[in-house]
């Protein structure tokens, strides 16, 4: 039976699809020669570079014989995922968060947008895309945090509150394109900036408590 407070659990995992739409946009604007060359390869770059540094910056911090552990065992969510996904369909079997899910729809709701925006090449079309790029690394960001915090032990919870300071730099972009979005006189974008701004501020108080190593009295599940 699948733990009721993992979220992110389907037969087919769904980070995996949030992950598919972010490979879709690296594999058509990759650079052949590996130069920054566009706009889009910029802003991709970013990001990737951000997920070097946390992880670089994460291996720094931790004991060298715990990350070796790390990345040669599996947990017992890794091996319940990995059974999942060799099932096709998403049924869910497992009570998801509340928040989590939406985050999960805020998320998807401004990929569409911010793609249709995209589309029309116009002087919003850098912003829109940061908010392609950086959107959906949130709830992915998320998901992996809550797994590795019902762990409870020392390396699980570094690895939660890496996790977390990554769900809340890529909203922050999101936030600032929107917002520079809706300056230029568009509603859409503003009516993202409310709910997204009240997201990062659950994110930040959580990994407040993580980094305090005080987890009670927030809990994402009601």
């Amino acid at each position: 039976m699948l733990d009721p407070q993992s979220p992110w659990m389907f037969r087919r995992d769904e980070v995996d699809l949030l992950e598919e739409d972010i490979d879709d946009i690296y594999d058509l604007h990759q650079s052949s020669n590996g130069r920054i060359q566009t706009m889009e390869q910029a802003i991709i770059s970013e990001q990737l570079d951000t997920e070097e540094q946390a992880d670089a910056e994460f291996t720094m911090q931790m004991d060298l014989r715990n990350v070796t552990r790390l990345r040669t065992e599996k947990s017992a969510w890794e091996i319940q995922a990995e059974k999942m996904r060799e099932e096709d369909d998403l049924e869910c079997d497992v009570q998801r968060s509340p928040f989590y899910e939406q985050l999960f729809r805020f998320a998807d709701e401004a990929f569409v947008y911010a793609s249709e925006v995209y589309l029309r090449k116009d002087d919003a079309a850098e912003h829109a895309f940061r908010v392609r790029v950086n959107v959906k690394m949130v709830p992915i960001k998320c998901a992996i945090a809550l797994s590795e915090e019902l762990h409870d032990d020392v390396l699980s919870l570094a690895l939660a509150r890496k996790e977390f300071a990554l769900a809340i730099v890529y909203l922050d972009r999101v936030l600032i394109s929107f917002a520079f979005m809706a300056a230029a006189g568009d509603d859409r974008a503003q009516s993202f900036l409310k709910p997204g701004t009240h997201m990062k501020q659950i994110l930040q108080q959580y990994l407040t408590r993580l980094l305090n190593n005080r987890r009670g009295g927030l809990n994402l599940y009601e």
